[in-house]
């Protein structure tokens, strides 16, 4: 048991190198397995503040374009030289959010648990081969997600940008938070616990030879 609760500290104590891994649905799909959507912007009034010239909308208006896969009810709209930020409450191996008409000025920045933020622009965003704002197209519209690979580090927040031009829209912001250190720590020591009484039980009924 010593041993292992050792293991388990040097696992925490020593990140592995780690990557995003960007992956994109085009059109319609389900939430990303694992995910917990955190903000839909539904419970918000429509032309509700976001963020810096960002909105909530309802509808496609000559601001911003309502998502055309995957959203329903309000989405988020970052207009020209804005931004919409959050932070999470708790650190995330894994983003995720319904994309809509992803343009060459959009720009997604991850805060990150350590080391500098990443940052997407245009294309990059949904790892696609275009960003030419189309409305309608599964190319620029759909179901964006990042993930977490190697261990570490996680994504902290992000911010979504429009920089020069109008809009930046998302919908159904959803992340698979990671785990408290002291949460693996007490299902290792649950699992260490269960096996030492599976051993005991073993020995008990193993008859003595004479």
């Amino acid at each position: 048991m010593k041993k292992l609760l050792a293991l388990s500290a040097l696992a925490f104590a020593v990140p592995a190198q780690s990557a995003i891994l960007v992956s994109y649905v085009g059109g319609p799909s389900g939430p990303t397995a694992g995910t917990t959507i955190f903000q839909d912007f539904n419970s918000l009034v429509p032309g509700a503040s976001i963020g810096t010239n960002a909105f909530a909308y309802n509808t496609s208006t000559s601001n911003g374009a309502i998502p055309a896969f995957n959203s329903t009810g309000n989405y988020g709209a970052v207009l020209s030289n804005g931004s919409y930020n959050v932070t999470f409450a708790t650190a995330a191996s894994i983003l995720s959010f319904v994309l809509g008409s992803v343009d060459t000025y959009n720009r997604l920045t991850l805060t990150m648990s350590s080391g500098g933020p990443i940052v997407y622009d245009g294309s990059a965003i949904n790892n696609g081969p275009v960003a030419d704002g189309n409305q309608v197209g599964s190319g620029t519209n759909g179901r964006v997600t990042y993930t977490v690979t190697g261990g570490g580090p996680f994504i902290l927040g992000a911010a979504f940008e429009s920089i020069g031009a109008n809009s930046f829209e998302f919908d159904d912001l959803a992340i698979q938070a990671v785990p408290e250190p002291s949460t693996w720590l007490m299902m290792l020591m649950g699992f260490a616990a269960v096996g030492f009484g599976m051993r005991r039980r073993n020995a008990q009924a193993t008859p003595a030879v004479a």
